[in-house]
């Protein structure tokens, strides 16, 4: 080829050794696919910045989770008005539970078995439902260990008239008077618990 054909030629093709042709540069070739100095510097600041930013969302997703949680636990306490409000609430069904089986008690001899199981068991079922129902009240911190005893003594008092119930049941005669002995001294436990957060909460019986 004459040196005019090959200038003719551009640089799209060179003549090979052995006769062929080897392909020039393309001129559809991206500069990223082989980048040169400003390309590929500005090619490493980019993808230094996309590992820093996905270095960094973890820890500002993090930061975000913190906050949201001191937020939260500081506007969790209940007010002592809305407590107080919610237990006087229940203290009439309290009353009425407690006078309801001091009667079954001391009526219980003049009763047959089949209506002391009837009494007892609709006592126990009164019973549990307030102890239940104190136990969702939401009280504040300095509250709580107060409402705690109470519930649990409720669910002591549930208990044992569970207890009298089976007896008279069985016609255990022992049983059912040890059971009203206990509920007894556990009325007394209820009474103690709830005079101590009336107290507590201003509450005048």
């Amino acid at each position: 080829m004459s040196t005019r054909a090959r200038q003719d030629a551009g640089p799209s093709a060179v003549k090979g050794t052995g006769g062929g042709t080897l392909p020039g540069p393309s001129p559809w070739r991206s500069p990223l696919a082989c980048p040169g100095g400003a390309a590929r510097r500005r090619l490493m600041s980019t993808t230094a910045g996309g590992l820093e930013m996905r270095r960094l969302i973890p820890v500002l997703l993090i930061g975000a989770i913190a906050l949201s949680g001191c937020g939260g636990s500081g506007s969790s306490e209940p007010s002592i008005s809305a407590f107080k409000a919610s237990f006087e609430a229940q203290k009439p069904p309290l009353k009425e539970l407690g006078e309801a089986v001091g009667s079954a008690v001391t009526g219980a001899a003049s009763k047959t078995n089949g209506e002391l199981v009837s009494e007892f068991k609709a006592l126990a079922t009164r019973a549990t439902a307030l102890a239940g129902a104190f136990g969702q009240l939401e009280a504040p911190a300095k509250y709580k260990a107060e409402l705690a005893a109470l519930q649990s003594s409720l669910t002591q008092v549930a208990g044992t008239l569970n207890s009298i119930e089976a007896a008279a049941a069985a016609n255990d005669g022992n049983a059912a008077k040890a059971g009203g002995e206990t509920i007894v001294t556990e009325g007394q436990q209820v009474k103690s618990a709830d005079e101590k957060l009336s107290a507590a909460l201003g509450i005048k019986e």
